[in-house]
């Protein structure tokens, strides 16, 4: 029992309010205000809820494919006439022969391109407790997305990095109290009167879990030649004491010192065999040490964002600014602190 405390206590230590970063002390209400994470290939959208946690993944080669791309017609012809209306300010009129140059090289109507789609959401369960204390932070120079908040039960932390080096997403958990939490892969929520539209678009979306591995598997309705037919992320749990068992298809963590969760995504045409494999690999070269894996963060994220740095004359009062006062000031004045931030 003495030994777990003291464990423990080595989890219990608050995080530094970063030097380059902002601080927040509320949740996410929407997606737009999340905490933002990503290597360049995915990316995670934080919400920052304690006890119900969404982070939104995604990754940059996921549209959700409808129509086929189509070759736009030559609009050399038209150079000149579309320059001389701009010129003039005759805009409405440039946007007009956009449409009769489309309509008239026989392509119809209007044409959408294939919207942006979230791969998946990562949903971290704990039990409710009272709040006492709480913030939420980006570090830029490591790209943890960090949320922070003390309860009766104890004071834990959750932070999130993609990882450039190992080409996963890290979600770590930690506290002062053993920790308990569901985890699980789901298809992000959609908006009702999206129901038709989103049913012809994804034919088949489900969450396994075999061999130690959670897998969310998606195949689209509507492939064509420049999409992927489907894609799935792997995600992995490692837990420091406590242990993990298999509820329905979702991860069920109990009296946990420490949770790392790994996760991997990748879209493929024709068969997934190469992409699991490579997903599974990454997920094993990876290792389960949160020391090691944002050590080779810090390697190569953090020596590519400290090529370039701003230092200008910030106050000790606006380094302690959370992102809301630092909005709520910079609508009614500027410094050169608040420009630095």
């Amino acid at each position: 029992m003495l030994a777990m405390i003291i464990q423990l206590s080595a989890y219990a230590q608050k995080e530094n309010e970063p030097e380059k970063g902002f601080v927040s002390w509320l949740p996410a209400a929407k997606w737009e205000d999340a905490l933002l994470t990503g290597n360049g290939t995915m990316g995670a959208l934080v919400m920052g809820n304690p006890f119900e946690e969404t982070i939104i993944l995604n990754h940059a080669l996921l549209y959700l494919p409808n129509e086929a791309p189509v070759i736009p017609p030559d609009m050399t012809p038209y150079l000149d006439k579309i320059k001389k209306l701009s010129f003039e300010g005759k805009y409405k009129e440039v946007a007009e022969l956009g449409v009769e140059i489309w309509k008239d090289a026989g392509y119809g109507e209007k044409k959408w391109t294939d919207s942006y789609v979230p791969a998946a959401n990562l949903t971290i369960n704990m039990p409710a407790s009272n709040v006492e204390s709480y913030r939420r932070m980006v570090n830029y120079e490591t790209a943890e997305a960090i949320v922070e908040w003390t309860d009766q039960k104890g004071t834990f932390c959750r932070k999130t990095f993609v990882s450039r080096a190992d080409g996963v997403i890290v979600t770590q958990i930690k506290g002062t109290a053993p920790i308990n939490a569901e985890i699980s892969l789901h298809k992000h929520p959609h908006s009702w009167e999206q129901n038709s539209l989103i049913n012809s678009l994804i034919k088949k979306s489900e969450t396994t879990i075999d061999s130690g591995l959670m897998q969310y598997h998606v195949e689209y309705g509507k492939p064509h030649s420049h999409s992927p037919d489907a894609y799935d992320a792997l995600l992995k749990v490692i837990n420091t004491g406590g242990k993990v068992s298999n509820d329905n298809n979702c991860y069920k963590v109990e009296d946990a010192q420490e949770i790392i969760i790994l996760t991997c995504i990748e879209p493929y045409k024709g068969t997934n065999e190469e992409s699991l494999s490579i997903m599974r690999n990454r997920l094993k070269n990876a290792g389960d040490d949160y020391n090691s894996l944002l050590n080779r963060q810090k390697n190569s994220h953090g020596e590519l964002y400290n090529r370039v740095s701003l230092k200008l004359n910030i106050s000790d009062e606006e380094k302690k600014m959370t992102s809301e006062t630092l909005v709520s000031s910079a609508r009614s004045r500027t410094s050169a602190g608040i420009m630095q931030r």
